[in-house]
């Protein structure tokens, strides 16, 4: 049995930052069991989402964030993004995809989440089973 899997992770990035994490998220995915026919979109700042807000109002605090976490430091050319992935995921080979995925999705932004410090690229993210009626 197959289902589709909604993957999110949204980052306050460089252009360079986001352009890695989206190649990292598609290397991810291709070596995932159980995991096919899936597709990586970057959403910009203006996009707006689902449920009517837009990405930069959806990571708004990932902004403040960094802010804090780096004070007195100019961004420079970071923005805010979603990086979002939809998949099918064959369940015989992959139980409980979104917990799996889900508990393995922030390790793509930070590989050590117990490191000192703050994280470069602030970053959140979510991961879901899509509902037969498409929701």
């Amino acid at each position: 049995m197959n289902e589709t899997v909604e993957l999110r992770l949204g980052v306050y990035a460089t252009p360079g930052d986001r352009d890695r994490l989206v190649d990292r998220l598609g290397s991810w995915l291709r070596e995932r069991r159980g995991v096919r026919d899936w597709t990586v979109e970057v959403r910009e700042a203006h996009v707006r989402l689902d449920d009517a807000l837009t990405v930069a109002e959806m990571y708004e605090d990932l902004v403040e964030q960094w802010r804090i976490e780096q004070p007195g430091r100019d961004p420079g050319d970071r923005a805010l993004y979603e990086l979002y992935a939809e998949a099918e995921v064959d369940q015989t080979l992959l139980p409980a995809p979104a917990d799996a995925l889900g508990a393995e999705l922030p390790r793509l932004a930070c590989p050590d989440l117990e490191h000192p410090g703050p994280c470069p690229v602030p970053w959140s993210s979510a991961c879901w089973v899509r509902e037969p009626d498409g929701r």
